[in-house]
Parts: C-alpha cells; sequence; structure tokens
C-alpha cells in the first residue's frame, strides 16, 4: 500500500485504496522512518528539476484547492449506476446516495450537506462521467457573491477558508455564475469492482468542459515556464538548501528510524503534538525545544488517559507509557536532535517551493477578515512522484491553523 494511501474495507469485505490523507512533506520523516526520509528528498530533488523548467521531471504537481466537502462520485462497477458521495464513499458501510431517496435516508439530519449532494446527483450525473472521480465541491449558484475587493468588482466564493474571486468582466466569471454547481477534480480510480478500486492523482475533465451547468477544472498545476522559473540566484540557493538537507539526513543514525517504529505510539503522538503546535501558531523551533515540548505534550496526554482510568489497571499501561517514551527519548536524545534539525530544514525548503509555485494563480484568492479582503496564497499544493506517492507541500501556519480552528456548518460523513 502507498504511504499516502488508506485501506478501507468495502460492503465486501475487500481492500479498497482510497485517497482520503495526505502527510505533509516534513511529517513523513517520522510517520513513514527511513523511507519517508529519503523519499522527502527525492521530493525536493524532483521539484528542483521542475522548478527549473525540466521537461523530464521526476515530480508533478496539482493546486490544492479549498473546497469542501469532498465529492466522491461516478459509475459503481459493481451495478453500473451513477452515485454521489463524500468520502465517507471508503468507509467500513460505504454512504453511496444513487437516488434522492438515499441522500434523505443517509444525510436527512445533515440539511446543508444533503442539499450540497443533491446538488451533484442532480447536475453530475448529466457530464457523462463513466468512471470514478473525486473532487473538492466549490461553490454553487446560491453561495456565489459579488463583492467589490479594493475598487475592482468580482464574483466570490468561500468553500471552506479560502475566498476565491474572479474579476467580474472575464469570460471565467461568466462561466462560473452560468453554472449550478463548480467541482474541482484531482482523483481518479479505475478496478473492475469497487471494492479493488484505486487511486491515481489526476482527472482529464476536457469532456466535461461543454457543460454549462456545472462549472468543471482539473487540480493540475498549469505551464511552468515563466514566472514560476527560478532565477539564477534562485536555483543556486535551492540548490544549498537541498545539500543542507540532504547533509542534515545523513547525520540522523540510520538505526533510529527503525527504533523509532519499535514504539508503540511515538510517531503517531508526535504528529498530534505538531498539529497542536500549529494551532497556537507555533511550527519548528529548535530541536531542544521541539523534543522537551513533545515530552512534555505526551507525558500530559498520557497522565490524562491514566486520570480517566476507573482501576490502578487501567492506569497502569498509560503510565507504563510515559517511562518507556521518556526512557526512550533519553537513550537517543542526539539522534533525535539530528532528526529534528531534519525535520525543521525540510520546512524551509518547502517555504521556499511553495513561494515558487505561488508565482502563478489562475484564480486570486483572499482571506476574509473584520477588515475585509486579505490578499493570500493558495491552500497549498500536492507533491506527486512517477510511482503514484503524494504528499501535500501546505504553509501550515497560515492554512493548517485556519482549517483546525474554522468553524465549519457541514460534516464529511
Amino acid at each position: 500500500m502507498k504511504a499516502n494511501q488508506f485501506n478501507h474495507k468495502s460492503a465486501l469485505g475487500e481492500a479498497i485504496v482510497a485517497n482520503k490523507h495526505l502527510n505533509h512533506l516534513e511529517d513523513t520523516v517520522i510517520s513513514q522512518g527511513k523511507a519517508g526520509a529519503t523519499a522527502a528528498i527525492q521530493y525536493l530533488k524532483g521539484l528542483y528539476g521542475l522548478l527549473k523548467g525540466s521537461s523530464e521531471e521526476a515530480v508533478k504537481v496539482s493546486t490544492k484547492w479549498d473546497g469542501a466537502p469532498a465529492i466522491v462520485c461516478g459509475v459503481n462497477p459493481d451495478n453500473n449506476k451513477f452515485f454521489v458521495a463524500t468520502k465517507s464513499a471508503f468507509a467500513q458501510n460505504p454512504k453511496l446516495c444513487y437516488t434522492k431517496r438515499d441522500i434523505r435516508n443517509y444525510y436527512g439530519e445533515q440539511p446543508e450537506l444533503g442539499t450540497k449532494l443533491l446538488r451533484c446527483l442532480t447536475n453530475l450525473s448529466k457530464l457523462g462521467i463513466t468512471n470514478i472521480i473525486q473532487g473538492d465541491y466549490m461553490f454553487d449558484n446560491e453561495s456565489l457573491e459579488v463583492s467589490d475587493i479594493e475598487g475592482e468588482e468580482y464574483v466570490i466564493f468561500t468553500p471552506n477558508t479560502i475566498t476565491y474571486a474572479v474579476p467580474t468582466n472575464t469570460e471565467l466569471a461568466q462561466r462560473i455564475q452560468a453554472a449550478n454547481i463548480g467541482i474541482v477534480f484531482h482523483t481518479s480510480y479505475e478496478g473492475p469492482s469497487f471494492a479493488s478500486m484505486k487511486a491515481s492523482y489526476g482527472v482529464d475533465v476536457s469532456a466535461y468542459k461543454g457543460a454549462t451547468n456545472v462549472w468543471v477544472e482539473d487540480a493540475t498545476y498549469k505551464n511552468f515556464s515563466g514566472t514560476a522559473t527560478m532565477t539564477k540566484e534562485e536555483t543556486l540557493n535551492f540548490k544549498l538548501t537541498i545539500k543542507t538537507v540532504v547533509d542534515a539526513y545523513k547525520r540522523v543514525p540510520a538505526k533510529l528510524f527503525g527504533a523509532i517504529e519499535t514504539q508503540k505510539d511515538f510517531a503517531s503522538i508526535f504528529e498530534i503534538y505538531i498539529n497542536s503546535e500549529v494551532k497556537q501558531g507555533k511550527l519548528g523551533g529548535t530541536p531542544q525545544t521541539m523534543l522537551d515540548g513533545f515530552l512534555q505534550f505526551y507525558r500530559a496526554r498520557k497522565q490524562a488517559e491514566a486520570d480517566k482510568a476507573k482501576t490502578e489497571r487501567g492506569k497502569a499501561p498509560r503510565l507504563q507509557d510515559i517511562d518507556r517514551t521518556t526512557q526512550f527519548i533519553e537513550q537517543n536524545k542526539a539522534g533525535l536532535m539530528e532528526l529534528l534539525n531534519f525535520f525543521n530544514l525540510l520546512i524551509k525548503a518547502k517555504t521556499f517551493i511553495l513561494s515558487q509555485l505561488a508565482q502563478l494563480k489562475s484564480i486570486p484568492t483572499f482571506i476574509k477578515t473584520d477588515n475585509g479582503y486579505k490578499v493570500t496564497e493558495p491552500e497549498g499544493f500536492v507533491a506527486v512522484d512517477k510511482i503514484g506517492n503524494a504528499v501535500k507541500l501546505v504553509d501550515r501556519l497560515t492554512f493548517s491553523k485556519q482549517n483546525f480552528t474554522a468553524q465549519k456548518s457541514w460534516s464529511q460523513d
């Protein structure tokens, strides 16, 4: 199974590979061990070639649109019927909606989500989709607004955190306003049965472009020549950055990656710790500060679990976890410090990549504040290697924090 994908059981009890989660580039060095660390370096090298304008790049990039909810749709190969769903299409008990009644049965208590799925069922079924594809719901004709931003009139839509704005005097704005819904598709699924399908990044939407009732886009990052090409100075700096990252990786003890894998919950709780830091507007810091912060976070989390246990027998495993992880960190402190230095350098390299990729934006993007709209970059990007593995490139202190803290009126389920 690819590192960025998860197996889910279908109603038939067979494994289906679904695009449900992508790791941040830097997180792979903790969650996926040595394989993740070497893959992260390969992503950087591939992106270096891509940004130089190489025609034989090893990595492709898609724009990460900030849509919601996720929409899965198409023809189920098991019964040749068209359906719509959220990511729950890949749950233990899939919620595939073939009819209005299905939507009502599954989402009667979630009227906003149910209404969006009904719009998808009504409109997407007319596109002639023959396989199964996944995308992000961007707007419908009730959520579109016309707004003045810094003296220019835009058609705007805010599906999640980011506001997308299209000048009203453009053909694109006319197409958007004429559509009932807008979807950006990014993943396709193939297989002889629903249960055996596998995901691949990229969707050919050319066949759907003629529809007037649906605004359809793909997520492919367009044309890296011109303004997205690095200058000589930027090329040199990025090359040196990659060398620094590689050197940092070489300083991480090889046995440490295997040692982390033997720890019951080190990697999973480290990811939770990083996300908790992002929520507070923090990411990175010195390796010593990060290691101390993680250990404090781990102890507090396990102590809270122990305090909830009603018996001493229930408390004991949590307290043992604290002792075990504390001992592991003390015994491997030097190596962990090198690993976290490597982690931080990957963030630095990613920040440079984002600054380059953000130079091209097909649609202006804003964040709505109390004082009006503030210009922002796209939510992020997805880097895909030649064999289909993928990671996300996101400014976590901007977009991940906002997504963690934003109130949503819909649910993915």
